[in-house]
């Protein structure tokens, strides 16, 4: 019996049935069968585990299923430990050790509706000036000739001119870090907080910079326009394995960051000391989101968020 290897992408707060792949259903008419599973964050901690009763007929057609209820944001490894058989009477057992791995991505949810986070389509112009280039168009009077596509112009005998996603113009950066040593709460407040200023931030100004650490320690900067670029780009932060150990993400963006933005948003729930010591000459340019349950030690400039009250403490972030 093992679990298969899939990559599966939830949101918090919700539940996934995984299926259990059984190789030899005959079992199930000799013995009764018992699977260990665990659940593990990427710090490798044990979140959940489970003793599974399997008693299914031989002749049943539904698929064995764990159901997994998503408690955990971020990247959550679903194994099986072990499969413990026992004979009928309960007399003799044997135990059998089991392979397989489902990867869970777990998105964040909206704390508050968003209902009204609607963020018109990319507006498109024929200008560069480093903007994503989203396709071509027919060439228009007044299009600029410096953007003319020559090769699909050649091929299909018209003029073609490149067109290109309109940049933000909001400046707006926004980060985060999880310490090694965050619980559950504190986890999943940083990852909430930070996805409701990503939505706050679309909302005010149509579009932010989402700035992360890659596995090579190298900064990304992503450039959201809508909240499936944020889903996207959050999806691929999560596979990437982190060193929890310090503030890789901050770490990483103070060193590279060349760009002057009006507004740099850092979400966390490290002490300011630590912020300090890792990014001192930025530090007085951020503003600082600290997620915990102590505001005392905070003596710069921040926004402190009860990670137990989170419904309230939140309505400091609509301000932003």
């Amino acid at each position: 019996m093992d679990l298969l290897n899939t990559v599966i992408v939830g949101t918090y707060g919700e539940t996934i049935n995984l299926p259990l792949s059984v190789m030899q259903r005959m079992i199930f008419l000799f013995m009764d069968v018992y699977v260990k599973i665990q659940e593990k964050t990427e710090t490798g901690q044990i979140m959940a585990e489970q003793l599974l009763s399997i008693n299914q007929s031989f002749f049943a057609a539904e698929p064995v299923h764990y159901a997994c209820r998503l408690e955990y944001c971020g990247r959550v490894a679903v194994s099986i430990g072990f499969v413990k058989m026992y004979d009928l009477l309960g007399l003799f057992s044997c135990r059998k050790n089991s392979s397989g791995t489902n990867v869970i991505l777990v998105l964040p949810r909206l704390y508050k509706s968003f209902a009204a986070v609607t963020v018109d389509d990319k507006k498109l112009f024929n200008i560069g000036n480093g903007s994503e280039m989203y396709g071509m168009k027919l060439y228009q009077q007044g299009d600029n000739g410096r953007y003319i596509h020559w090769k699909a112009s050649i091929a299909h005998d018209e003029i073609y001119v490149k067109e290109f996603y309109q940049q933000s113009e909001s400046g707006s950066i926004l980060f985060f870090d999880v310490t090694e040593l965050a619980d559950k709460d504190s986890r999943n407040a940083v990852y909430e907080v930070f996805y409701v200023i990503g939505a706050q931030l679309l909302n005010k100004y149509g579009g932010f910079t989402f700035a992360y650490a890659l596995a090579d320690d190298r900064a990304k900067f992503s450039n959201i326009n809508n909240m499936a670029d944020f889903d996207r780009a959050i999806i691929e932060y999560i596979k990437i394995e982190h060193d929890f150990s310090q503030l890789i993400n901050l770490k990483a963006i103070s060193s590279t960051i060349k760009q002057q933005y009006s507004n740099i948003f850092y979400v966390t729930d490290a002490i300011e000391e630590s912020i300090i010591n890792t990014c001192s000459k930025l530090y007085s340019h951020m503003t600082v989101i600290f997620i915990g349950v102590d505001c005392t030690q905070i003596c710069g400039k921040g926004i402190f968020i009860n990670k137990n009250d989170l419904t309230n403490s939140l309505s400091e972030v609509w301000r932003l």
